[in-house]
C-alpha cells in the first residue's frame, strides 16, 4: 500500500502563483488517490522543497497533519521575486498492525511570484487626457498608448511584467495582441480605500529590436459610471478616466533591466466605442476616424493602496447558441438564448448601412408579447452599432454587461438575423467549482442547477443582488444569508475576502460609528437611513465565521476582527 499523490498545490487563495501580495505566501495542497492507496490513511508530516531565484534549493521537513494555508518555511522573498516549489508527504494508515508506508513522490513544481510588495515599487503615474473628451457624462472611453524601442542591450527578455489598474476599466493591448483575457478589470471596490492592480506575463508580446506599441483603453465602468437604482449617481468615485501602467523587462531573479511607465509622455484618442455604461450599454460607432492624437497629464496619486489581487478575474466562461429567431406580437424581431445569463453578445457577422443604426436591447422576460423591459426601470440594456456600409464581424461590447434571455434586434438589413449570426458570452468571476449535489428527484436537482447558475451570474466583480436591472449591487444581507451555500459551491474565498475588505474600510470609516454599509461599496443615496440593522450588518460576523469553517483561514479572521468587534460592540 502507498501513500496519495500530492496535487493542486497553490499559493495563499491564488488559482495561479503570479502576483502573490505577500512575502511569505502560505502553501495549500491536496490529494490523488489510487486503487493502492492505503485506507485509512493520514498525513503525519511534510516535506516542502523551495528553489530561490538564486538556484539555491532548500528543503524543509515539518511534522504535523496541516495541508491547508500551511505557513511559507523560508526566508522572506522580495518583490518580484520567484520561487519553484515542491512538495511530498509521509503518512500512515490507521488501521492496526499497518506497515509503515513510503513517501509520496515529489510533486510538480508550482511556482510562485510576489507582487510589488513595497511602496516604493510602484513608479508609473496616474494619467488621463489633458482636453476633456467627449460630453461630462457618460464619459467616452480613453485609448492610452505609448511607442517604444527596447534599449539595444537587451535581444533576450527572460521575462516582462505589465503592472496595471485604471480609474475605470479596461482592456490593454501590446503589439495588437490582449495581455489577457480578463474582462472589466479591475473590478470593483471600494475605490476611496482600496484599488486592485493587475499583472500580467507579457514576456512572449514584445519585440527586441522592433518598435513596439502598448494600447489601453479604459472607459466608466463603475469608477465613473452612473450606479444605483431609481436614476442612480455618477461619478461617485471621480470624474476623470485615468490609466496607471508599469511595463518592465526583468531578469530571472526579478531584478528591472528597463521600465515603461505612464507619465505624460504618452498620447490618448478616442476609439469606435462612443460611449459604454453598465446599465446602458454600449454605442459602436463603425465610421469613427482616427483623431490627432491628444496629449495626456499627470493625475494626482488617489488616496486608495493599490493591491494585488486575490480574487480571480472576470472572464469569459462559456459560450451559449441562439436558440430560435421569432417576431413579437408588434412584428419586432426577438433572439432568444433560451435561458438566463449574464454576458453579452457575439455578433459573429453583420451587415450594415452607412450611418445606420442597429440595436441590440436585452431583457429576462417577454412580457404580454413584447421584450419585458419593466423590471428594468431605468437601466436602458441597450447596445448600439452605427453602420459604416461594410460588414462588421466578430463583434462584442467591451465595457458592459446585460442580465438577459432575450434581446430585441431593430435595423438589421435585409432578412434580419438567424441564430448562427449570434451567440452570448457568458460572463462571471472565473471560481473554480468545487461542491456538489445531486439526488433521485430531477425537480430538486434542476433546483441545484439552478441556484449554481443564479450565483454565477451575480458574482461578477462582487457578489451582487441582480444583474440587469440599475442595481446590481453588493447587498450584505444577501451575501450573509448566501455566504455558506456559496462557499460550499465554489471556492469564494478570493471574491469574498476581498469584498470584505471593502466591508470592513467602509464600516471603520471615520464618522460611520462601526455600523457597516447596506451595500458595499456604498453605491445608494445618503438619503438612506445609516442605522443598525439585524440580517444585513451581521455579514461582518457570519460572513467571515463561514468562510473560516469552509477554509481554516485564521488570518481572514485576522484581519476582519476590528469590523468584526466594532459591530458586536454596537
Amino acid at each position: 500500500m502507498s501513500s496519495p499523490r500530492v496535487r493542486k498545490l497553490k499559493f495563499e487563495h491564488h488559482h495561479n502563483g503570479l502576483g502573490v501580495d505577500t512575502s511569505r505566501p502560505r502553501l495549500s495542497w491536496s490529494f490523488e488517490t489510487s486503487p493502492s492507496t492505503a485506507s485509512s490513511w493520514v498525513q503525519t508530516r511534510y516535506e516542502v522543497e523551495i528553489t530561490l531565484s538564486t538556484g539555491d534549493t532548500e528543503v524543509f521537513t515539518i511534522e504535523g497533519e496541516e495541508s491547508v494555508l500551511v505557513p511559507w518555511p523560508s526566508r522572506q522573498l522580495s518583490s518580484r521575486e520567484s520561487a519553484s516549489v515542491r512538495v511530498r508527504v509521509y503518512g500512515k494508515s490507521l488501521e492496526e498492525d499497518s506497515p509503515s508506508l513510503e513517501p509520496s513522490p515529489w510533486s510538480t513544481a508550482a511556482t510562485v511570484e510576489t507582487a510589488l510588495i513595497e511602496t516604493s515599487d510602484f513608479k508609473a503615474n496616474f494619467i488621463t487626457s489633458a482636453e476633456r473628451i467627449g460630453p461630462y457624462g457618460p464619459l467616452r472611453p480613453i485609448r492610452f498608448f505609448k511607442e517604444f524601442t527596447l534599449p539595444p542591450d537587451i535581444t533576450i527578455i527572460p521575462r516582462a511584467r505589465l503592472y496595471i489598474t485604471a480609474l475605470g476599466v479596461f482592456e490593454a493591448t501590446i503589439n495588437g495582441q490582449r495581455v489577457s483575457d480578463e474582462v472589466l478589470a479591475p473590478g470593483w471596490t471600494s475605490y476611496n480605500h482600496r484599488l486592485i492592480y493587475g499583472i500580467h506575463d507579457v514576456t512572449s508580446l514584445l519585440l527586441p529590436g522592433k518598435n513596439n506599441i502598448i494600447s489601453v483603453e479604459v472607459a466608466e465602468g463603475w469608477y465613473a459610471g452612473r450606479l444605483g437604482f431609481k436614476g442612480g449617481k455618477r461619478f461617485r468615485y471621480g470624474d476623470e478616466l485615468g490609466l496607471f501602467a508599469q511595463l518592465e523587462a526583468q531578469d530571472a531573479a526579478g531584478k528591472v533591466s528597463w521600465d515603461l511607465i505612464s507619465d505624460d509622455t504618452w498620447a490618448c484618442i478616442t476609439s469606435p466605442i462612443v460611449a459604454s455604461e453598465l446599465y446602458d450599454g454600449e454605442v459602436y460607432d463603425m465610421n469613427h476616424i482616427p483623431p490627432k492624437p491628444l496629449k495626456t497629464r499627470v493625475l494626482p496619486r488617489p488616496s486608495a493602496r493599490l493591491l494585488a489581487p486575490d480574487i480571480p478575474p472576470v472572464r469569459v466562461t462559456e459560450t451559449i447558441s441562439c436558440k430560435r429567431v421569432f417576431t413579437s406580437q408588434s412584428g419586432k424581431t426577438i433572439l432568444d438564448f433560451g435561458q438566463n445569463l449574464v454576458g453579452k453578445l457575439f455578433v459573429s457577422g453583420l451587415p450594415t448601412e452607412k450611418d445606420k443604426c442597429i440595436t441590440f436591447r436585452h431583457a429576462e422576460v417577454m412580457e404580454n408579447g413584447e421584450l419585458g423591459t419593466r423590471p428594468l426601470r431605468d437601466a436602458k440594456c441597450r447596445d448600439n452599432i452605427i453602420g459604416s456600409g461594410e460588414a462588421l464581424s466578430n463583434w462584442s461590447p467591451k465595457f458592459t454587461f446585460h442580465g438577459f434571455r432575450y434581446v430585441e434586434v431593430e435595423g438589421w438589413p435585409g432578412e434580419g438575423p438567424s441564430p448562427d449570426d449570434v451567440q452570448a458570452v457568458v460572463l462571471h468571476t472565473d471560481m473554480e467549482r468545487r461542491g456538489f449535489f445531486e439526488c433521485s428527484n430531477p425537480y430538486v436537482n434542476q433546483l441545484h442547477k439552478n441556484i449554481v447558475w443564479s450565483m454565477c451570474g451575480n458574482f461578477l466583480s462582487l457578489p451582487t443582488d441582480c444583474p440587469q436591472r440599475d442595481e446590481r449591487l453588493g447587498w450584505t444581507g444577501d451575501l450573509q444569508v448566501f455566504c455558506p451555500t456559496a462557499t460550499y459551491l465554489y471556492d469564494t474565498l478570493g471574491i469574498l475576502s476581498n469584498w470584505l475588505q471593502d466591508v470592513s474600510a467602509e464600516q471603520l470609516e471615520e464618522g460611520k460609528g462601526g455600523i457597516p454599509p447596506l451595500v458595499c461599496p456604498n453605491a445608494i443615496s445618503s438619503n438612506w437611513p445609516h442605522m443598525a440593522q439585524a440580517i444585513w450588518d451581521d455579514v461582518t460576523v457570519l460572513a467571515p465565521d463561514a468562510l473560516f469553517q469552509y477554509s481554516s483561514d485564521k488570518d481572514l479572521l485576522e484581519r476582519q476582527f476590528e469590523s468584526m468587534y466594532a459591530w458586536l460592540e454596537l
